[in-house]
């Protein structure tokens, strides 16, 4: 009795503060589960046609690419768009002007900031060749076309998110770009019965291209009407720098891993452990979904000083995500290699290993809760950029160290350490800063930190 009315009470949250609607939020998850859901369908099942239709080399090769063109874009497409996120909701009450100056130098810095990066990855995959296990070159080259096109597509979708419109913002985003490389990959692959990674590469690029069509004509109607533009890009800039370098560095939870099995092991090792990192993904699909949605709720309460509150939120969101996620790790940490078989073919369910050990890390990535979000959206990215570039150098070492011997397990097991450290380290932080404990217990909230 006294384990089972610890673990109710636990996971019992008290009555939402009045500053915070629940019955919107509630509504607004609903609306972002069910994008989540065509998203998750639509990326595996895109996932499992090109695993499938250009087999483990290539189908390494085309995830070896588009790591590199992730890694490029990352300063671009995962720290600034927070940042436009942040702004854009303080602005869009009684500070127009600097909303346009802002809006306008955002899409500046992505298309020409995406563009000038792409031409000097072309350069440098060109200089590398061979060398780097570059191979076949084209699809590397044809790679540096999604760098400018997710550059802007995310801080498209950033603004979005900023004026309140999170559903339409995952839309573009998470739900329209996996469906057309879906739909044109299943369509092609019937049509010729072939399919090549430098193809697919192209066909990724081209459903990323769909999704920033489909945000900037929502951004028409959400948009003020034109006015006089105000800017601040010394602030900007200022604010900008640490985020970029959290994005750049938060690469040691995305991409370090494929990278460095390319290079030290080649692309049919990325190949076979691509499939584990999509398929334990799906175990914080909840945790991601919460995050996009309660951003703006982030900003607001910070702002207004509600430190209750605030935890309230923190706490409700770290709960929903380890009960959601629990399932799918218990399930990919048993039966992992039945499942990639199943799916994704037979030579796939070498990679059963490194996908229970990535699902476990992820679970208690949801339990640790929205730590790096309450950094960003609270004014707090120095904290969190130093937090993650220990992470960073720990966990190239370590993929340097565990790949070598252990190929696929090894860099499974550097990307999960690398992830619980990042966790932890942001958890930390989250307490000391804000006086809220980010982690599923909810303990203390409100006895250190400062709102301001």
């Amino acid at each position: 009795m006294w384990v089972t009315a610890r673990t109710v009470k636990l996971f019992r949250i008290q009555p939402m503060s009045q500053a915070i609607n629940l019955e919107a939020l509630s509504n607004r998850l609903a609306a972002a589960l069910a994008i989540r859901a065509g998203s998750i369908a639509a990326t595996v099942g895109a996932g499992i046609v090109l695993a499938r239709a250009l087999g483990v080399e290539q189908f390494g090769s085309y995830n070896y690419a588009v790591a590199i063109a992730a890694l490029v874009a990352l300063p671009l497409t995962s720290g600034t768009p927070q940042l436009i996120t942040r702004l854009v909701a303080t602005y869009r009450g009684s500070q127009g002007a600097l909303l346009a100056g802002l809006t306008q130098t955002a899409g500046h810095v992505a298309l020409w900031g995406g563009v000038l990066a792409a031409f000097f990855t072309a350069a440098i995959v060109v200089a590398v060749g061979e060398a780097g296990n570059l191979e076949p070159m084209p699809t590397f080259l044809a790679a540096v076309v999604l760098i400018p096109v997710n550059a802007l597509a995310a801080a498209r979708a950033a603004e979005l998110t900023g004026f309140g419109h999170v559903v339409e913002a995952q839309m573009s985003r998470l739900l329209v770009a996996p469906a057309v490389l879906l739909s044109l990959s299943a369509v092609l692959w019937w049509w010729s019965g072939q399919l090549d990674s430098t193809t697919a590469i192209l066909l990724r690029a081209a459903g990323v291209g769909c999704a920033l069509v489909v945000a900037m004509l929502r951004l028409r109607q959400a948009r003020p009407p034109s006015m006089q533009r105000e800017y601040r890009s010394r602030d900007w800039l200022r604010s900008a720098a640490p985020l970029a370098l959290l994005g750049g560095l938060q690469i040691v939870t995305t991409s370090t891993d494929k990278l460095m099995l390319g290079i030290l092991d080649g692309p049919a090792s990325v190949g076979i452990y691509s499939p584990a990192v999509q398929g334990s993904a799906l175990v914080i699909v909840v945790l991601n979904v919460l995050n996009s949605t309660i951003s703006p709720n982030i900003v607001r309460l910070h702002t207004s000083g509600d430190r209750k509150a605030l935890q309230q939120l923190a706490t409700w969101t770290a709960r929903r995500a380890l009960v959601a996620g629990l399932p799918a790790a218990l399930l990919m940490a048993t039966a992992g290699e039945p499942l990639l078989r199943w799916f994704y073919g037979a030579p796939y369910g070498a990679g059963a290993g490194a996908l229970a050990i990535l699902a476990i890390a992820q679970l208690a990535n949801a339990g640790l809760g929205s730590v790096g979000l309450l950094l960003t959206m609270t004014g707090h990215e120095h904290d969190a950029a130093r937090g993650v570039f220990v992470v960073a150098v720990f966990n190239v070492a370590a993929n340097l160290v565990l790949i070598p011997p252990f190929g696929v397990t090894g860099a499974a097991i550097a990307t999960a350490s690398s992830l619980i450290l990042w966790n932890v380290l942001l958890a930390v932080k989250v307490r000391r800063r804000l006086g809220v404990d980010s982690s599923f217990l909810g303990l203390h909230p409100g006895q250190t930190g400062n709102l301001s």
